[in-house]
C-alpha cells in the first residue's frame, strides 16, 4: 500500500478518537506516548505490531467479534494473559460457538466445535 505509514497510522488513531466522540487534543496525547507512537525506527514487525495493536484497540466495544479475530489471525495485541480462573485450562478460547438461533434455523449448520479447537488460520 502507497502513503506514509506513520501518517496514516495517526490518522486512524484519530479517526477511532472522533468516532467514539473523544477529544481530538486526548488523541494527540494518547499518540504521544512513547508505547504508542508509530514506531518510526523500527523493524517491519514493529510497526505492523503497533498498526495491528491500534486496529484492535478501535475495535473493542463496537467489532467485538472482529477484534477477537484479529488477534487470533496476528497474535497481536500479544499483551493478554490467561485468567487464573479459567475453566479450559492453560490456554484461550480458540473459537467462537454457532449461536443457538445458527443452529435453529440452518438445517446446514456443521456440528459445534470444542472451545478449544482453531480455526485455520489461528497463528496462537
Amino acid at each position: 500500500m502507497s502513503g506514509d505509514a506513520k501518517a496514516l497510522y495517526e490518522s486512524g488513531v484519530n479517526a477511532s478518537f472522533a468516532y467514539w466522540g473523544l477529544d481530538p487534543a486526548d488523541a494527540a496525547t494518547y499518540i504521544a506516548q512513547s508505547s504508542i507512537a508509530f514506531p518510526d525506527a523500527g523493524s517491519q514487525a514493529d510497526k505492523i505490531k503497533a498498526i495491528i495493536t491500534q486496529k484492535w484497540i478501535s475495535m473493542c466495544g463496537s467489532e467485538c467479534v472482529e477484534a477477537w479475530n484479529e488477534w487470533r489471525r496476528t497474535g497481536y495485541p500479544d499483551f493478554f494473559v490467561i485468567s487464573a480462573t479459567s475453566q479450559i485450562g492453560n490456554r484461550f478460547p480458540g473459537i467462537l460457538f454457532y449461536p443457538n438461533s445458527e443452529q435453529t434455523l440452518n438445517p446446514n449448520t456443521p456440528p459445534q466445535h470444542a472451545i478449544t479447537d482453531k480455526v485455520w488460520w489461528d497463528v496462537n
